[in-house]
């Protein structure tokens, strides 16, 4: 998450809306996970995703390691990410002009 970016300025308590969504770039979802841990309580995690960070997974391990979670089960698109991969030097050369 940004420095001087709040949460709660994009989301509202779970309590009061318990089904929402956001679109910005200031958010990690780390950070959204660790705020829905904050007023959930101890959960299991269930994360999908085509692409993953070395970050994201660090801040999953100390999550979980904290004790904050039951269990976190990721569910990885790997033929996404391949795709991914391939149109990366394509993407690279695109933003060399």
């Amino acid at each position: 998450m940004k420095r001087n970016a709040s949460i709660d300025d994009y989301l509202k308590p779970l309590a009061s809306c318990p089904l929402q969504c956001y679109l910005t770039n200031t958010l990690q979802v780390a950070d959204v996970v660790e705020w829905v841990l904050e007023q959930v309580g101890r959960a299991t995690i269930w994360q999908t995703s085509f692409s993953i960070s070395e970050e994201f997974l660090r801040r999953l391990f100390f999550i979980e390691k904290s004790g904050k979670v039951d269990a976190i089960h990721l569910v990885l698109d790997f033929k996404a990410t391949q795709k991914t991969l391939r149109l990366w030097p394509f993407r690279a050369h695109l933003s060399r002009r």
